[in-house]
């Protein structure tokens, strides 16, 4: 192979690396898993229902981050790998599977327990990393990965109709500063202190 040869080749391979999704280009933005410290929290309003939830961090399990909400016993997590060792009742907390760039996608399955009888239900869900842009939120505007996610349910000789999810990841706050529900709730990010 001559020298003008191997570089078109080079260069032919390295365009096609950089136009893969999920393989991050020289300038775009990659977030790592964060790590987080005693006394960090997040605030969230539910601007449809006039109501606020704060997550304070409590600690690490496997691949999960707890979160203690409204310094009650009651708990929320988020997951950093897709998949969880439980079958939940109802959707699970939102998935994020680390390192984020744009682009990225990754799925996850899992049964859910029906809320009557014994009965489990299949559930997938697709995520993909849509952007990385700014987001106006009450506590200031943010640089943040747009995660959309579509998930299905079958079971009981059922496939429900795909369900739409968003969330907007911020690496500067650790956290979703805005996320969009299944159900058209918007909670967004109202006070948050991070170390």
């Amino acid at each position: 192979m001559s020298k003008r040869e191997n570089k078109t080749a080079c260069i032919l391979f390295l365009s096609i690396l950089l136009m893969m999704p999920g393989v991050p280009g020289a300038g775009d933005p990659v977030a790592e898993k964060p790590s987080y410290s005693e006394g960090e929290y997040w605030i969230l309003l539910n601007k449809n229902k006039f109501k606020e939830i704060k997550h304070t961090f409590l600690r690490e399990e496997e691949d999960s981050v707890i979160f203690s909400l409204n310094g009650s016993d009651k708990t929320s997590s988020y997951h950093f790998k897709a998949k969880l060792k439980r079958s939940p009742v109802g959707y699970p907390d939102p998935i994020i599977d680390f390192p984020l760039t744009t682009g990225k996608k990754w799925n996850y399955q899992f049964q859910r327990k029906q809320a009557k009888g014994p009965k489990m239900d299949r559930i997938r869900a697709d995520y993909k990393v849509e952007a990385y842009e700014p987001v106006t939120v009450p506590a200031g505007t943010f640089n943040a990965f747009k995660i959309t996610s579509v998930s299905e349910a079958t079971g009981r000789g059922i496939v429900t109709m795909p369900q739409k999810e968003q969330y907007w990841y911020s690496p500067d706050v650790k956290y979703i500063i805005k996320r969009i529900n299944r159900k058209g709730d918007i909670w967004e990010l109202k006070d948050f202190s991070v170390k």
